[in-house]
């Protein structure tokens, strides 16, 4: 009888470590690192500036990197690039390179619990924040609003195209 109870002491102690874990790991470390930033525009400054030091290279990046002195290690680097790449006039396997980096930025999110989706501000929705919180199965992730005013420019719909490219990475992982 007594080995019984001990037993369902044990259980009830794995049980309740377990739930706490859990708990933990589906927390979103962005949170932390941005609750000290007073504005929407610091915090989501913050997020797409994020670094990511150990990133895949290759000869292309390594390659744009140069040529634009960009590190490509943050959202923010791929956006500027995707968007200028017209008047640069990245060939295809360039392109297709910085969308893969855009792919692994986002799988390093991910990995490091902090989850972030970007989105497209709109107007007239009942709330001008430019940074949400949402939860998405069971995690909690910070939403970037971008683009505030009517006027879509060329930057605006690259923008957008880098977005199709994150999000859907994002979004994949966040339902495992």
């Amino acid at each position: 009888m007594l080995q019984i109870k001990k037993m369902k002491k044990i259980i009830f102690i794995l049980l309740l470590f377990t739930t706490i874990f859990s708990v933990i790991a589906q927390e979103n470390l962005i949170f932390k690192e941005t609750d000290s930033l007073k504005t929407d525009h610091e915090k989501n400054s913050a997020i797409i500036n994020y670094t990511f030091k150990d990133l895949d290279e290759n000869e292309i990046i390594d390659s744009l990197r140069i040529k634009t002195k960009l590190h490509l290690n943050s959202a923010a680097h791929c956006m500027i690039l995707y968007s200028m790449s017209k008047n640069m006039r990245l060939s295809s396997k360039e392109k297709k390179a910085l969308e893969l980096r855009v792919t692994e930025i986002a799988e390093r999110f991910y990995n490091s619990n902090k989850y972030v989706l970007f989105r497209k501000f709109r107007r007239n929705t009942g709330n001008d924040s430019m940074f949400l919180k949402d939860t998405i199965k069971g995690k909690k992730v910070a939403i970037i609003l971008f683009g505030s005013n009517c006027v879509i420019t060329r930057f605006d719909m690259l923008r957008s195209e880098i977005r199709a490219i994150f999000n859907p990475k994002m979004e994949t992982l966040l339902s495992k």
